[in-house]
């Protein structure tokens, strides 16, 4: 090829040659930099990830003060919602601009104390946050206005209540009734809690009433 170029075409055989060698040692570099990246991103793996050596399991999903809350929440409201701990605020929330990962950056990292949803389709009823001694911090105090404000916003209710040593069942659901009905309404039968049910059938088929959380055992109905 080379002696057909000098033959015939003497003039063009530095034109091609020189890019040529350009390109072949453009794939070399490009490969050898590919090798070369592999091999580091590899290294870097063995040292920075191995959970075997960088994680253990933890005692427990919550602390000791929370799971004494967390009894006496379910005592409260657990037969007329569902109790869920440790929820993200985006699982609650979403930015009315859709894709905006800067909305969604600010509220990702956040996490509720417990989430009371509805039992007949989960939605969420009301926020509960169990504030500690650690809420006196400015940092906390500003992140728990931006909290409130994302909730307001959005229509769910946030309850704040005291870290205690012990918790009296009536004197939370005092303070739970301020932001949820349901706990005080009181069965007009046996006067027990009541949850919002579903007419199963007929004219007023998915109608919402007040029905008692102790049914079967009690028929007792509001309207709402």
């Amino acid at each position: 090829m080379r002696k057909i170029l000098e033959c015939r075409y003497p003039h063009m055989l530095p034109l091609i040659i020189k890019p040529l060698l350009l390109l072949i040692v453009f794939i070399i570099f490009v490969g050898a930099a590919r090798i070369a990246f592999e091999l580091v991103i590899k290294r870097l793996g063995e040292k920075l990830f191995r959970p075997e050596d960088s994680y253990e399991r933890r005692p427990g999903l919550f602390t000791q003060g929370e799971r004494a809350f967390l009894v006496a929440l379910d005592e409260t409201a657990g037969q007329t919602y569902r109790v869920f701990g440790k929820v993200r605020l985006a699982d609650l929330v979403e930015a009315k601009k859709k894709f905006s990962w800067k909305s969604f950056n600010r509220i990702s990292g956040i996490h509720l104390d417990f989430v009371l949803c509805n039992k007949d389709d989960l939605s969420v009823a009301c926020v509960v946050e169990l504030d500690d001694h650690s809420h006196d911090r400015p940092d906390r105090q500003a992140r728990d206005a931006f909290v409130d404000q994302v909730l307001q916003g959005a229509g769910i209710p946030i309850i704040h209540l005291p870290a205690l040593a012990q918790y009296n069942v009536s004197t939370l659901r005092s303070h739970l009734a301020q932001k949820l009905p349901a706990l005080a309404t009181s069965c007009p039968e046996c006067k027990a809690t009541m949850v919002i049910r579903r007419v199963a059938g007929g004219p007023d088929a998915g109608k919402k009433f007040w029905g008692c959380s102790r049914y079967p055992a009690c028929p007792g109905t509001r309207e709402i």
